[in-house]
């Protein structure tokens, strides 16, 4: 089963839509692996972007797409080091992560939309970027290097 996010942001529900109708709208026969992949997120749908991941669930494993997408590393990153399993990525969400830890963290299953989760993401990116800049200006006030 793929779970869906709406587009639309004033409609706040998640779809459960069978994955074979989504795959089928799109000419996936051409992966070798197509009979037999249950990945949530397939980087051959169109729509990808609406489907969400949960760390126990299947990635994709063809070769060329994990080396042409990104988003698969970080979900195998994921899996491998995450400890909350009980939460759900979406394809935004993957793009956004540049380093995964044990902390790292997705959204509830209540939670409908990303949009909190990347603002958060980025607020803290802007953060750590401002005190590293403070640390360097003061660094070289000091005339420590």
């Amino acid at each position: 089963m793929t779970k869906l996010i709406s587009d639309d942001k004033n409609i706040e529900e998640r779809e459960t839509v069978p994955k074979t109708p989504l795959l089928g709208q799109v000419d996936c026969s051409k992966c070798p692996r197509f009979n037999t992949c249950s990945a949530s997120i397939c980087p051959l749908n169109p729509n990808r972007h609406k489907a969400v991941w949960y760390p126990d669930e299947e990635i994709c494993k063809n070769r060329e797409m994990v080396k042409r997408f990104r988003f698969i590393r970080v979900q195998r990153k994921i899996q491998k080091r995450a400890v909350n399993r009980d939460t759900y990525y979406t394809l935004r969400m993957l793009e956004e992560i540049t380093g995964v830890r044990k902390e790292t963290k997705g959204l509830s299953p209540e939670t409908v939309s990303d949009e909190s989760w990347i603002t958060q993401r980025k607020k803290q990116k802007e953060k750590k970027l401002r005190n590293a800049q403070i640390r360097k200006t003061t660094i070289g006030k000091c005339g420590v290097l």
